[in-house]
């Protein structure tokens, strides 16, 4: 997978006349769009919320070929209609109505190589946003094992736009597409896509967000022509057939009870000496003081208030720490996706979704993280259910 190459940097560069550059990071949910924004900038330098909302804003800045650069992580969607707060963002953000948030001079398209005709549905509306655009082909190498086969310079050509395929784990492409970034910033903006044609096509008498969605696939049909290739795929994997078995009905179910109670053993049992020593240390402290200090109100203050409530709270702080540690790693492994995908079916049943899992897992430790979990739910009713759900998990404390 190749792509055109881009632009002299140097010379862009020194043409631009702003000191740091704004670049927005865009695409659907599960496309490494986090991973790439660590490759590209490291953990984020600054998390806060958007005015009045409360989705997350994560901003990172880097600097290439001397110049600037501020990366900001958008949340994941599969659209710019604007339905919820996160889509709602986005579309600001784009268009530079929030305050404190400067327009960007670059979009970033984040843009799943394994599944480019979903993908390009959004890319196709960020072409329409009026700014210059470079698209990050990630997962290039899952395409490779999969048999897919990608024309980046075709494809590129018909987007009008610059495609780097990038493995953003290994740094492969992070490099170029820095460069890539920094030759379209301030440039001009690609052409929009032409849907009149396709929109001729679709019965008038459907609704009018369904001919612009029917006409829109009908657009990536006719820009994926001839760009991807199916071959014949390798062997099949060893995650292959670890998801199969992670995600099966019985074997999943298994293995996720396994799992569970692995996690919350190993928490006791580990947590249990680190508990009784804050205890003991907390009792030693409190004893030392208890016999400096005279009988009276201070010394109960000091020793009863002070004293006992810090070590009413530190002495839990093994459990809850063990916990956001283990769950970090499971969510590293991805086995918590699959554990989501399992646990659907049976959340389902009490009105919520899979998504609300890793919530009420986190509010076993603190209710609330699980709480502030939920802004990934997209859906408002399944977002609420798990906010009051939440703090009926058995809590640590």
């Amino acid at each position: 997978m190749s792509s055109p190459p881009v632009t002299n940097v140097a010379a862009v560069s020194a043409g631009r006349t702003s000191a740091v550059v704004t670049v927005a990071l865009l695409g659907n949910p599960n496309t490494g769009k986090s991973t790439l924004f660590t490759a590209l900038a490291g953990i984020p330098t600054r998390i806060a919320n958007y005015p009045g909302v409360t989705v997350e804003r994560k901003t990172g800045r880097l600097t290439h070929q001397g110049t600037a650069i501020d990366l900001v992580d958008l949340p994941g969607t599969y659209s710019l209609a604007a339905r919820g707060p996160d889509e709602q963002v986005v579309v600001d953000v784009l268009a530079g109505r929030i305050a404190d948030a400067p327009a960007p001079e670059c979009v970033v398209a984040v843009v799943d190589a394994t599944n480019l005709e979903r993908n390009l549905y959004l890319t196709s509306q960020v072409l329409e946003a009026g700014r210059p655009v470079v698209v990050a082909l990630t997962l290039v190498d899952e395409a490779l094992a999969r048999g897919i086969e990608i024309d980046t310079a075709t494809l590129a050509r018909r987007l009008g736009c610059p495609i780097v395929p990038v493995v953003a784990p290994r740094g492969t492409g992070i490099a170029a597409l820095k460069d890539a970034i920094l030759a379209a910033s301030g440039g001009p903006p690609p052409a929009a896509p032409d849907l009149g044609g396709h929109l001729a096509t679709v019965d008038p008498a459907r609704p009018a967000e369904a001919r612009q969605a029917i006409a829109r696939y009908a657009w990536i049909d006719e820009v994926l022509a001839g760009v991807v290739r199916h071959g014949v795929p390798g062997a099949r994997r060893t995650g292959a057939v670890i998801d199969a078995v992670l995600t099966h009905r019985l074997w999943g179910t298994v293995v996720f009870t396994l799992t569970m109670l692995s996690l919350f053993a190993s928490i006791f049992w580990v947590a249990t000496p680190l508990m009784d020593l804050i205890a003991a240390l907390i009792d030693g402290i409190a004893d030392r003081v208890a016999g400096v200090l005279p009988p009276g109100a201070i010394r109960s203050l000091v020793v009863d208030g002070v004293l006992a409530g810090v070590g009413g709270v530190l002495v839990f702080l093994p459990q809850i720490a063990l916990l956001f540690f283990f769950i970090a790693v499971l969510e590293g492994c991805g086995y918590l996706a699959r554990a989501a995908f399992l646990m659907d079916r049976l959340l389902v049943g009490v009105g919520l979704s899979g998504k609300s899992f890793v919530p009420l897992l986190s509010s076993f430790a603190c209710a609330i993280p699980g709480i502030m979990a939920t802004r990934t739910i997209e859906n408002r009713r399944d977002r609420l259910l798990t906010i009051l759900v939440a703090p009926f998990m058995s809590c640590s404390a």
